[in-house]
């Protein structure tokens, strides 16, 4: 039967016995004939390609293409030369009106690099395209079928090492069940808990364990379970007999039938001696629909005479399931970025891994695979993914299937390598874009350089510099902008003088005590804050903190924490409540949209102590010697963060030689690398570099902070304030 399509496609369905090669379709037997010993499917012979699918044991459906249709890319090539003659024509056209005729074109600078390049590069390009179209092509058919090939060998050794484990299995076992015993009750609980870990361990269907007349003294399954036990009344007989057998009893055992069944099936007048021969193996046993691996082993008391004999029992499906569930995920870690499915031809339930991603998708797959007689090739989309599947029938593993699914990624990749590869021959474009290079020196870098100057000036903070206006486009705009940025920049500069000289800068020292701060903003203007507030009574009113965000938003906050706080210290204060006066305005003032980390200290040199309150900012340090450092934990909310918020306060006593580090939590946020600064490493690092001199101090841990991060842009305000007091 055959049927032929308007597009050159030839249908047909081939029967070994009954089609004979014909004239009307040429070279089809030569492809069946090709079929029988390839995997592939798809099949080129002679000027036609050709695909085949098993229908029935003798017959299968074919498709034939003639080849040269297949393959005929004359009329793209045609249709790729007519652009790139048109293309070459416009930018031919395009160079000579603006550079030879020097006709004024207002032209976005962007466009002009693509079409002056394009002109350059593109011609090349299309010529390396066009040789390299088929090359590619065939090489990434090709590089489909060596993977399909690779992983189909790779499935039929899983496949055969399934009998290597049934092996390992057999020794793990004997090992188990090895000098075990049954005549004395030790020796029974011990045999029964050998025997009860051996079901659990190694999965088994069930464990029957006989006495020398045939009867199960004791069974692994459990007390509740409703299941049969197939050996009771088939196998009793069968051990008497191999029993008699080990002991030389002379005695005449009867015939029973599970002796008559082993004789039926397997052909020997003497299964019993066969039996003995295999034992401490596992073996095959199938009685129609009832198919399982079976392993004896006998038991021996101390006289050496055999008393008890047991009998492992494994269902086919359960000894596969078994082999997948130890061995397929490790196969699996051999073949990088493939994944293994194995799927039960009887139950699906068995198929392992359960819920797998891809189950849905390869239900067709596997339908075609359970029909084939071949290894079976397909594709499987998921998403914008693409991936290859391949589909085998095991001969060890009788009832199931298994199929490994891989990306085409890395095929791809090879195919963009090539691709890369092909581009070099594009260098013949040097020559022209040399040629350009003089005309875009003149149109385009000398406005880029007078940018690159520009900058240059920000880094010597000239903000005075200027640009000269250039032509109206993106290159003119942007020298506008930078004047007008310029602009703005010296405004950000009188803005950060004025912030830095709300800090202060001088070291305070009362009594026994030193104070220094010393901070580095980010940007221009920054939000971290810090002060030190002489009081009237001789204490010292310290302040750190940290307003939300940067630049002048920030700057102005912080301004405003400034001025409150110089209002407060006017009274006598404490630091809940110049915290408590902070958040109430900053609350009414701010609606939430600026929020301020405070931590306030309060020295009194008279009472050696510190009374500490919080609102959300880090944990200073305490720094005592023989001692490790701690944090003074005081918590509370950020100022303006909610209505109703209630500071505590805490006092902390300082000795002699204690040190207080205060500080931003730019300090411990900064990046390593990848990974933060963090508390621990501040506090060890930081610990060696205090000493009685804040000022000192206060430089070591700056040095060292930029040591450790490096001298790259600064993601965030760092402050740092230390209180010391003098050693003893």
């Amino acid at each position: 039967m055959k049927y032929r399509g308007k597009l050159g496609i030839s249908v047909g369905v081939f029967d070994s016995t009954r089609n004979k090669a014909t004239s009307s379709v040429p070279d089809l037997s030569l492809a069946m004939a090709e079929f029988q010993h390839s995997t592939r499917q798809h099949i080129q012979v002679g000027e036609s390609l050709f695909s085949v699918m098993p229908f029935t044991n003798t017959a299968c459906i074919w498709a034939r293409y003639p080849l040269s249709k297949a393959l005929d890319k004359s009329k793209s090539r045609f249709a790729l030369i007519l652009i790139g003659v048109f293309l070459f024509s416009f930018f031919a056209l395009f160079s000579y009106q603006r550079m030879i005729l020097g006709v004024k074109m207002i032209f976005p600078i962007r466009w002009r690099l693509v079409i002056l390049f394009g002109f350059a590069g593109g011609f090349p390009l299309v010529v390396v395209k066009q040789s390299g179209w088929d090359y590619l092509h065939q090489k990434y058919l090709s590089r489909i079928r060596e993977t399909h090939d690779e992983t189909e060998r790779a499935l039929k050794a899983f496949d055969v090492r399934f009998t290597q484990m049934r092996g390992l299995l057999e020794t793990k076992i004997n090992l188990w069940v090895k000098n075990l015993q049954y005549d004395t009750p030790t020796a029974k609980e011990t045999a029964q808990k050998r025997l009860k870990k051996i079901y659990e361990r190694f999965e088994c269907s069930h464990i029957n364990l006989y006495d020398g007349n045939g009867k199960i003294t004791w069974n692994a399954l459990p007390e509740n379970t409703n299941k049969k036990n197939r050996g009771q009344r088939f196998m009793g007989g069968l051990v008497r007999n191999i029993v008699a057998k080990l002991n030389n009893e002379e005695k005449d055992v009867p015939m029973d039938m599970a002796t008559m069944a082993l004789e039926t099936f397997s052909g020997s007048e003497n299964p019993i001696i066969n039996l003995i021969r295999n034992m401490s193996t596992i073996m095959y046993f199938g009685v129609q629909e009832d198919q399982n691996w079976l392993f004896l082993k006998t038991l021996t008391g101390n006289d050496g005479r055999t008393t008890h004999a047991v009998f492992f029992y494994w269902q086919s499906n359960q000894m596969e399931s078994v082999y997948l569930k130890h061995y397929l995920l490790s196969a699996q870690r051999n073949l990088p970025g493939t994944i293994l499915y194995a799927v039960n031809t009887e139950n699906r339930s068995w198929d392992f891994p359960k819920k797998f991603k891809f189950a849905k998708r390869l239900n067709r797959f596997i339908s075609d695979l359970k029909l084939r007689q071949t290894t079976t090739y397909g594709e499987l989309s998921l998403g914008t993914k693409k991936y290859l599947v391949t589909g085998v029938k095991p001969k060890e593993l009788s009832q199931i299937l298994l199929i490994a699914i891989q990306s085409d990624e890395p095929i791809n990749q090879e195919i963009k390598l090539l691709v890369n590869r092909l581009w070099l021959f594009s260098l013949t474009s040097v020559a022209i874009s040399l040629f350009l290079g003089l005309i875009l020196s003149q149109r385009f870098l000398l406005p880029i350089n007078q940018l690159s100057e520009g900058v240059g000036a920000i880094q010597r903070r000239d903000f005075n510099h200027r640009i000269p206006p250039g032509e109206p486009d993106e290159l003119g705009k942007l020298s506008e902008t930078f004047n007008k940025v310029m602009e703005g920049l010296i405004d950000l500069e009188v803005g950060r003088i004025v912030q830095e000289s709300l800090f202060p800068v001088n070291e305070h020292k009362v009594g026994e005590f030193r104070l220094y701060g010393m901070t580095k903003s980010a940007t221009e203007l920054g939000g971290d804050y810090f002060d030190l507030q002489p009081l009237s009574d001789g204490r010292v009113l310290i302040l750190i903190g940290d307003v939300s965000g940067h630049g002048v938003p920030a700057a102005l906050v912080m301004a405003m924490a400034k001025a409150l706080v110089e209002r407060e210290c006017e009274s006598s204060p404490s630091p809940e409540r110049v915290l408590s006066t902070l958040h109430r305005i900053f609350f009414k003032t701010l609606k939430r949209l600026r929020m301020m980390t405070c931590f306030m200290a309060l020295l009194d040199p008279l009472r050696n102590v510190v009374i500490a309150s919080n609102a959300g900012h880090n944990y200073p340090y305490l720094f005592r010697k023989s001692e490790a450092p701690r944090s003074l934990e005081v918590r509370s909310f950020p100022l303006g963060s909610k209505k109703n918020i209630f500071f505590t306060s805490e006092t902390v006593e300082i000795k002699p030689g204690d040190r207080i580090l205060f500080y931003t939590d730019g300090l411990v946020e900064a990046k390593v690398g990848q990974e933060p600064v963090g508390y621990d490493r501040m506090v060890e690092n930081i610990r060696p570099l205090l000493e009685d001199d804040p000022r000192r101090s206060c430089e070591k841990i700056f040095s060292w902070h930029r040591a450790l991060c490096g001298d790259g842009p600064q993601e965030d305000d760092i402050t740092v304030a230390l209180l010391t007091r003098q050693s003893a």
